[in-house]
């Protein structure tokens, strides 16, 4: 990520756009502003940019054609879109590009700063790498939220369950459920590691409310038990 990253930002709400501006200069960044798709791509001929911010509708942008001729003209910036009028179908198509969030207004100033960074962190990787980010991004958000479902991950990335259970399906060959559960329980061999945390903590650490349960899943998943693969923890640790 660079020292001090330089960020475009098109939003055709000139007061969003500079009080945007304005607080992002504040957390470090360099900020340039466009107020429609336009001038955005003149400024991206000329100089260069480390991410993009940009609202869907404006004028030169009725719904995603100014990112995909910028995908075409500058692929590998990282993308976040904005916009004060949710569609699914444009966050269906926003997957295919290098899109890292989809964030409806208005939204947290501290979320945006949390996908800035994210977004920074993810340039140069393909659509598919950036929608996997996503996933483990929102993932990690509710790690500890016993509540967490199929249907919350699918709102917060802005597409329906069955799309949603598609696109999991062809990047890692796990149904949206079982990468949920697997990833909780990778979370927990890390808690584990740190030799702080008892069995029933971590279950409750990693989103499960029911530590009978959490061993269940866990022993399926490992062929021991937590407690097993603790002990077994220590035996490496000793030697």
């Amino acid at each position: 990520m660079p020292l001090r990253a330089h960020i475009l930002i098109v939003d055709d709400d000139e007061t969003f756009l500079m009080s945007t501006a304005d607080l992002i200069r504040k957390e470090g960044y360099h900020c340039t502003c466009a107020s429609d798709a336009f001038s955005a791509l003149e400024y991206l001929r000329t100089k260069n940019f480390d991410l993009i911010l940009a609202d869907i509708k404006m004028p030169g942008n009725a719904n995603l054609e100014f990112i995909e001729k910028l995908v075409k003209e500058k692929n590998g910036i990282p993308i976040i879109l904005m916009t004060g009028y949710p569609d699914v179908n444009t966050a269906v198509r926003s997957i295919k590009l290098p899109v890292i969030d989809y964030l409806i207004k208005p939204f947290n100033f501290d979320h945006l700063l949390e996908q800035i960074q994210l977004a920074l962190n993810s340039s140069g990787l393909s659509p598919e790498e950036v929608f996997r980010m996503r996933v483990l991004n929102v993932l990690d958000k509710h790690l500890s939220n016993p509540y967490f479902t199929v249907d919350i991950l699918a709102r917060e990335l802005g597409i329906s369950h069955s799309q949603l259970h598609r696109k999991l399906t062809a990047l890692t060959g796990k149904c949206t459920t079982q990468l949920i559960n697997d990833y909780r329980l990778e979370k927990a061999t890390e808690l584990m590691k740190q030799n702080v945390y008892t069995i029933s903590e971590i279950a409750f650490m990693v989103g499960f409310n029911s530590p009978n349960y959490f061993t269940k899943c866990f022993k399926k998943k490992f062929n021991c038990t937590p407690r097993e693969y603790m002990k077994r923890l220590e035996l490496t640790q000793e030697k």
